[in-house]
């Protein structure tokens, strides 16, 4: 039997229509198997026996409260704080700061100084640095407390690293410390992480006479 010619003739429109069904039906299949399976797949629980700890990059760094009972006592007429046996206090007279300590693992290349180990600890009272200076630098800021008042902690990136702990900016309490650590350690301020409670600790030790 004879098909008709309109059955055996190829057309524009003919074309079309199976190139549509070429693309048309994989893409079909595809969503068809895709909405099957999400309709009948479990999945299936990871059980982990034995899990591997994840290492804290500041080993030496807790959250427990700091014994000050064995620190030792440096005093003058002006105020009074406590330190541990492992911090040494400069006490050459300085118009920069009121007191400067370094730890006992302190070294530095001679110059500005460019700690290379270590830290360095500057207090500052009636100074000026309680206030906030300018922005340069400047990674982060958290808000803290100071001797019963609100402060911050900043980690400043200028001129090195330095971590800032300083008073609100309030005229009649005008405090900063700054603990200085190398600037190329890695990860940045591991030093200040490994020491942040003693550090807070021995700031809010300090005692005013005046």
């Amino acid at each position: 039997m004879a098909l008709p010619k309109s059955l055996t003739t190829v057309t524009t429109f003919s074309k079309i229509l199976a190139l549509f069904l070429f693309i048309l039906l994989p893409f079909a299949g595809f969503y068809a198997g895709y909405k099957y399976r999400a309709g009948t797949y479990v999945p299936t629980p990871i059980v982990q026996n034995n899990p591997v700890p994840i290492p804290n990059p500041y080993p030496t760094s807790t959250n427990q409260t700091i014994d000050t009972s064995t620190w030792k006592t440096y005093e003058n007429n002006f105020f009074s704080i406590l330190y541990p046996s492992s911090w040494i206090p400069d006490t050459k007279p300085s118009q920069k700061y009121n007191l400067a300590f370094t730890n006992s693992d302190y070294k530095d290349d001679g110059g500005a100084p460019t700690i290379t180990n270590g830290f360095k600890v500057y207090l500052y009272i009636y100074r000026g640095y309680g206030r906030k200076l300018n922005d340069k630098g400047l990674i982060e800021s958290t808000e803290t407390t100071l001797l019963g008042t609100k402060a911050f902690l900043e980690k400043i990136t200028w001129e090195g690293a330095t971590v800032k702990l300083r008073t609100d900016g309030l005229p009649k309490i005008d405090i900063a410390f700054m603990m200085h650590t190398p600037p190329l350690e890695k990860p940045a301020f591991k030093t200040f992480e490994q020491n942040k409670e003693v550090f807070m600790a021995v700031a809010n030790s300090l005692k005013l006479k005046q």
